[in-house]
């Protein structure tokens, strides 16, 4: 019965194969010496039998114990598998979750930095727009102080041409007329012509419209020299003043007013 117990060597692990093979010697051995009595050979002796009953109990028991140590062995190594893996696992897991702060740490001081960035182009914008507003309050100051010097100026030209009446020479007058002629793009001489401007305006004679006496206006040499050098002078085309087209049709009359009577 003991030996139809016995699993066949390939149930068994490799490393207990030389035990099992012992155990079915002897239960081959126990057999054979059954059958020789069986057939009135010479049988063995009831010790005997037992002996090799108790040896073959022997053999399966050290067979039982090495399958469970074998087997012990096999859920220690299972176990120590799984806490590797497990070891491993969580390794792979704290590597993922660091990757992940790192990413949030980059984003969060690429954000930090994008943001002292917006922060240092606002400050940027307020200094050039404060620039730009002092540097437009200066140029309008700069202006205003030029347009009160300008009409200062003016206001004291025309008071001294009014005051000079008659002392004011032909030859400065030609003077003045033929730079006004030749140029209008200085402040000065802008002002010169507004002031022949109005000049012209304010008479109402046609030797005085042209800058002459009335000697003087009988000269019809001098009334032409006077008519070109006005007409130059105060033409809207060159005088940016808003009354030169006036002034430039007066001084034509009072022209054409002097030849006919000369």
């Amino acid at each position: 019965m003991a030996s139809s117990a016995n699993p066949s060597p390939c149930d068994l692990p490799a490393n207990t194969h030389g035990l099992h093979a012992t155990l079915n010697k002897t239960i081959s051995k126990t057999n054979k010496q059954s059958k020789q009595w069986v057939r009135g050979q010479t049988g063995p002796t009831p010790e005997q039998i037992a002996a090799q009953k108790l040896l073959i109990e022997q053999k399966e028991a050290e067979l039982q114990k090495r399958r469970e140590e074998l087997a012990k062995k096999k859920q220690e190594k299972q176990e120590e598998l799984a806490k590797k893996k497990e070891e491993v696992a969580k390794k792979k897991e704290a590597k993922t979750w660091k990757r992940v702060d790192d990413t949030a740490e980059r984003l969060k001081k690429k954000e930090q930095e994008r943001a002292a960035l917006v922060e240092r182009i606002k400050m940027e914008q307020a200094r050039i727009s404060a620039e730009q507003t002092a540097a437009a309050e200066r140029k309008r100051a700069a202006e205003e102080a030029e347009e009160a010097k300008r009409k200062a100026r003016a206001s004291s030209l025309v008071k001294g041409f009014v005051e000079a009446g008659a002392t004011d020479t032909a030859a400065e007058r030609l003077q003045r007329w033929e730079r006004l002629a030749a140029e209008q793009k200085d402040a000065t001489a802008k002002e010169e012509a507004a002031v022949e401007v109005r000049r012209i305006l304010a008479t109402n004679e046609a030797h005085a419209v042209l800058g002459l006496g009335k000697l003087e206006a009988a000269e019809m040499s001098l009334v032409k020299r006077n008519y070109r050098l006005l007409a130059r002078a105060v033409h809207p085309d060159k005088c940016n003043h808003p009354q030169a087209k006036e002034a430039f049709q007066k001084v034509n009359k009072a022209y054409e007013t002097l030849r006919s009577q000369n």
